[in-house]
């Protein structure tokens, strides 16, 4: 090679190293390189790390998946057995329901019934009461009969009137057996409308929950006025169940009361005859 061509080869180097700028630099462009290059090397490795666990993850999101699934199953099955429930705790309510409105109804009818069984006890009781005052009023009654037959008698053996004072006086001894026919008569009375009472008020107890569902079924459509009706009804023969018997017989005789007080004048009056005769006696020499 000539020294020309030699001198050449230099230059070519020359523009060469000219065209790669500053060695300098380039050697810290390099090592700059290097670094970027390393710090890229690193995160591809910690990537890698990532890469492999995501088959891991994959799997623990299909378990996931897998359970969320058997929860989805299972409250789809939990709803099913709350709408079972549901519906059988709503057709219980629904037995249980007729089963109270029943029980009401039966109540009502053995509450009644057993109400009508202990008046119809007392009505017995009473029939035997009324039975023997009855006696009672039969044998008083005969035995004024005979004790007027013997005052009758008695004035006429002494050959007197029974329009003579005497007779009135002789009479007037028998105002014991009078009075105590009086009192039997009363309590015979009595006790015959207790009967009536305790008789009505069977029939009352008996026939009520019929009549009731009756008067019920009549204005269940009808407010106001209609329903006001059956309200009384109801409780008119609630208040005629448990009702005195004797408030009810004192109201029913307000007439036969009211007689009495118009007799007791009169009586009034026959005890002043009587009284007055009495007095006389002495005078006319009565023999009694």
């Amino acid at each position: 090679m000539n020294k020309k061509e030699l001198t050449q080869k230099l230059m070519d180097i020359d523009e060469n190293l000219k065209a790669f700028g500053n060695l300098d630099t380039l050697i810290q462009d390099v090592s700059s390189k290097k670094q970027i290059m390393d710090t890229l090397i690193a995160q591809l490795q910690a990537q890698k790390v990532n890469i492999d666990a995501i088959p891991v993850k994959k799997q623990e999101i299909d378990n996931l998946m897998v359970e969320i699934k058997s929860l989805k199953e299972s409250i789809v099955e939990q709803q099913n057995l709350t709408e079972e429930a549901k519906t059988t705790i709503d057709t219980l309510k629904d037995e249980t329901e007729k089963i109270h409105d029943l029980s009401l109804d039966q109540l009502g009818v053995i509450s009644n019934e057993k109400l009508s069984n202990s008046f119809d006890k007392v009505k017995n009781d009473l029939r035997d009461d009324n039975k023997k005052w009855f006696r009672w009023l039969f044998g008083t009654s005969v035995v004024l009969l005979l004790a007027v037959i013997g005052v009758v008698i008695w004035q006429v053996e002494q050959r007197d009137t029974i329009f003579e004072i005497s007779f009135l006086v002789k009479l007037a001894l028998t105002s014991p057996i009078i009075f105590f026919e009086f009192f039997v008569n009363r309590e015979y009375s009595r006790s015959k409308k207790l009967i009536e009472e305790y008789e009505f008020k069977a029939s009352i107890a008996r026939s009520f929950e019929a009549y009731k569902e009756i008067i019920e079924d009549l204005f269940a459509d009808q407010p106001g006025v209609e329903y006001q009706t059956k309200l009384n009804f109801i409780l008119e023969s609630i208040g005629q169940l448990y009702s005195s018997p004797m408030k009810n017989i004192k109201d029913n005789n307000i007439k036969g009361d009211n007689f009495e007080k118009k007799m007791m004048p009169i009586m009034s009056d026959i005890k002043n005859i009587i009284s007055d005769a009495v007095g006389v006696l002495p005078k006319n020499k009565i023999n009694l």
